[in-house]
């Protein structure tokens, strides 16, 4: 200011706000040089200030900040710093001065905003949170804070940082945290916000939130397994015990379920559903893949072995002990892998079905997925059995199938029933077949 004082050979001291205002109306009408320099927007900064035109102020840092050049992009930097700390500034000094007078929140908001947006990309992190508790509307300010968070991928050291920040500074995490969830669930479907919900107040968000995103994994079978189980890992080790736990205390100090736990009793339920598809799947995949040892290539094998010479009636012997043994071992473990698989597949349909639960009330959030894993249990039980040669077991199954207090006939296709028909079919004629 003092240098446009001073072209206009002005003594700063005694100039009034009338004399400044009618000192930039004359700049308008000046030399091009000065009149471009009055538009500058250091100087109207300074216009705004001097003639007290706080609104207009704001107003003005706010469209700077809402469009950058990225031919200036330090100077950028430099201007929504500069402009956070003003206005932050002018807030507090009317604050101190006991006036009602305050600067419009929308303008404000949207220059804490860019400022956050850069201390972001600057990799300021614990810095966010003390300038995100300067946004006065609550609601804003939890997703201002969702949105510094929803893509960051740090470390759990620093993240513990941020989260003490954020307490510090008087953030509300758990709202925040379910501003994530929504945001997420309206966009991508990020898994990078479960390593925000590991603290046990959230346990039940992030089950809610992992099961949504089990929910879409299921419908996209090509996918696989894998990325569910990549996400499980994500989710803390100990959740399902300490939900379960704090359920259970919940009951014993109410004495009653209200709908709130009946739907963290489902997102429990549902959790533990996909958890022992997974295992079942993973001990079936362990038999299926345990293959009887390879016949060895038998010296003179189309000969008589009385006509073998001594020495290689000796080398045929031991090769034939060693496959005996070899083969009988397998035989013993290949027994034991089809009982351990059987029975968690068993127990895995029994639990998904609802037969072991009759407590809370049936509902379908777990109906596409008793779509997909009820008749694929089914039929790795019929592998099972068919592969030991369980023929009257796999007869058995088809009672269970079709038994009321299961109903897992229900969620069969026409086509998996017909292959299941047929696979039944198989055990029969090779039962009768043994008569």
């Amino acid at each position: 200011m003092a240098s446009i004082y001073k072209c206009l050979g002005m003594k700063t001291h005694q100039t009034t706000v009338l004399d400044l205002s009618d000192i930039y109306n004359k700049l308008k009408n000046e030399t091009p040089t000065i009149r471009a320099q009055s538009f500058d927007t250091f100087h109207q900064i300074q216009q705004h200030i001097s003639l007290n035109e706080m609104i207009q102020l704001v107003n003005l840092l706010s469209q700077w900040c809402d469009t950058p050049d990225e031919s200036r992009a330090r100077f950028y930097e430099h201007l929504v710093r500069i402009s956070t700390h003003l206005v932050l500034f002018i807030e507090q000094y009317f604050q101190c001065q006991h006036s009602e007078w305050s600067l419009p929140t929308a303008p404000m908001e949207d220059i804490l905003i860019a400022y956050i947006h850069y201390l972001k990309s600057s990799q300021q992190y614990l810095l966010v949170p003390y300038y995100t508790r300067f946004i006065s509307n609550v609601h804003i300010r939890n997703k201002a804070f969702a949105a510094f968070i929803y893509d960051l991928n740090v470390d759990a050291k620093m993240k513990k940082k941020i989260y003490k920040q954020a307490a510090a500074c008087g953030l509300d995490m758990n709202a925040i945290i379910k501003e994530l969830i929504t945001r997420s669930l309206e966009s991508d479907r990020s898994t990078l916000i479960i390593q925000w919900m590991d603290h046990p107040d959230r346990y039940v968000d992030a089950l809610v939130y992992a099961n949504i995103l089990i929910r879409d994994l299921i419908r996209d079978e090509s996918k696989g397994v894998e990325p569910i189980l990549d996400l499980i890992r994500l989710l803390p080790q100990d959740i399902m015990e300490v939900v379960g736990d704090h359920l259970q205390s919940v009951m014993e100090r109410t004495g009653e379920i209200s709908d709130k736990q009946v739907q963290q009793r489902q997102a429990l339920h549902e959790q533990a559903s996909y958890r022992k598809y997974l295992s079942a799947l993973d001990t079936f995949k362990q038999f299926d893949a345990h293959q009887p040892p390879h016949q060895p290539k038998w010296i003179h094998a189309q000969q008589d072995v009385g006509m073998l010479v001594p020495s290689e009636g000796i080398e045929y012997k031991l090769q034939k002990e060693a496959y005996d043994n070899e083969l009988q071992s397998w035989k013993q473990q290949h027994a034991q892998l089809a009982r351990a698989a059987s029975e968690q597949v068993k127990s895995m349909l029994e639990f998904v079905s609802r037969a072991d639960s009759n407590e809370e009330p049936a509902g379908d959030y777990l109906n596409n997925f008793k779509q997909y894993c009820i008749p694929n249990g089914v039929f790795m039980l019929c592998r099972i059995y068919q592969s030991v040669g369980s023929h009257s077991e796999c007869l058995d199954l088809a009672e269970f199938v079709a038994d009321e207090a299961y109903q897992l006939y229900k969620w069969f296709t026409k086509k998996e029933l017909s292959k299941l028909m047929f696979m039944f079919g198989t055990s029969e004629v090779a039962m009768l077949a043994r008569q």
